[in-house]
């Protein structure tokens, strides 16, 4: 069967690129700086309330009422926007990139895969998948992971669907997650510090004291650790459907920094020596499988999934076989398919590099060989 070719995808690009895209991003250009205002009102009313609480907290009053006041003055003005705004698409909750991708995604995916499919956001049906990630034993468990894109569809008779994941603090619905979780646990916390200390007061022992401060830094030290010292992933979780169902659970995860904290119950699995030299160095190999094992990881294989780290410049590249799937984390640390931003101007650069993108992706399938009905 023939198959398009990445020039007759390249060239199709172009089409796109001039007959979609480019008047498009004229038109939402506009929209995106009618909006600006407003989302930078919406985030001046959020840092204000947040200052509130903290000036409050430790009886800052004059700060804590500078605070109140521009908070006051930032909801007054996002308010005022909106009932200004004679533009329906353009809102806080659907961004420029939302609004480009809303239009554009399904017929930009079209170009490189067959049946494509996009959407923006996980549905409850998806929110099994993100257990099951876990349990491959290829992902750092984190307090959350946020998903910007999800897409499906197939090439070469492969069927493919990529998640684009992100575990990092830096972004505004996490820091609101863990501003959520730390009222919880300081509340918890104190409630437990206020009977430990009423019990050292009516006991009049000094020993009791230094418990009570003591439990306070740790439970302090414990919060940090995990919303602070957790290896952060930022990149895409791919999926791949392969020809064949696997007996095991094989999956091989980096040396580096970023997957040392990847846990799993070791008396399940065995570590699995290979020969390859190069690959032994950068990747450590667990089965439940020991002949499986050695079958999936042929020489050529190994030596592609070093050559893919390198060609996306990844951080960590980690891998499993289940089931009958090929599922692989690429820690690319930074925002994949970005169409838009609501602070950046999108030009003929921002859609190269989502072409780029996906090229990079499918070749994977080309490098894996996945779709040769043969051994790896």
């Amino acid at each position: 069967m023939e198959y398009k070719s990445y020039e007759q995808m390249k060239e199709e690009f172009r089409n796109f690129y001039h007959s979609d895209a480019k008047g498009k991003l004229a038109e939402y250009e506009k929209f995106r700086k009618s909006n600006a205002p407003r989302i930078v009102c919406f985030y001046g009313v959020i840092f204000s309330i947040i200052s509130l609480l903290f000036f409050a907290f430790f009886s800052i009053v004059h700060l804590a009422i500078i605070s109140f006041v521009l908070a006051f003055v930032f909801a007054g003005l996002l308010l005022l926007g909106d009932k200004t705004n004679n533009n329906d698409d353009v809102n806080l909750h659907n961004s420029t990139e939302k609004i480009l991708k809303n239009s554009l995604m399904d017929k930009f995916l079209n170009i490189f895969l067959d049946n494509a499919y996009w959407k923006a956001d996980l549905s409850m049906n998806d929110l099994p998948k993100i257990k099951y990630y876990y349990s491959l034993n290829i992902l750092s468990r984190a307090p959350f992971i946020l998903f910007d894109d999800i897409i499906e569809g197939s090439f070469k008779d492969v069927k493919i669907t990529i998640y684009e994941g992100n575990t990092s603090i830096f972004q505004f619905a996490a820091l609101i997650f863990m501003v959520i979780v730390f009222a919880a646990f300081a509340a918890v916390l104190f409630f437990c510090f206020g009977i430990l200390f009423f019990i050292a007061t009516m006991s009049g022992s000094p020993f009791g004291f230094v418990v009570c401060g003591v439990l306070v830094l740790l439970g302090i030290l414990c919060f940090f650790n995990y919303f602070f010292f957790y290896k952060q992933f930022r990149g895409l979780i791919i999926e791949i459907q392969m020809n064949k169902n696997f007996q095991g659970h094989t999956f091989f995860v980096d040396k580096t920094v970023g997957s040392r904290n990847i846990k799993f119950n070791k008396s399940l699995f065995e570590s699995v020596k290979l020969e390859t030299s190069k690959f032994s160095k950068l990747y450590n190999v667990y089965s439940n499988d020991q002949v499986e094992a050695r079958y999936l990881l042929t020489t050529a294989f190994m030596d592609r999934i070093c050559n893919l780290g390198l060609a996306f410049k990844a951080k960590s590249v980690c891998g499993a076989f289940k089931d009958d799937k090929l599922t692989l984390t690429i820690n690319c640390g930074k925002d994949m398919f970005a169409m838009g931003s609501n602070f950046k101007e999108s030009d003929s650069k921002t859609f190269a590099q989502l072409f780029n993108e996906m090229i990079s992706i499918l070749q994977i399938i080309d490098v894996l060989k996945l779709n040769e009905r043969t051994g790896l």
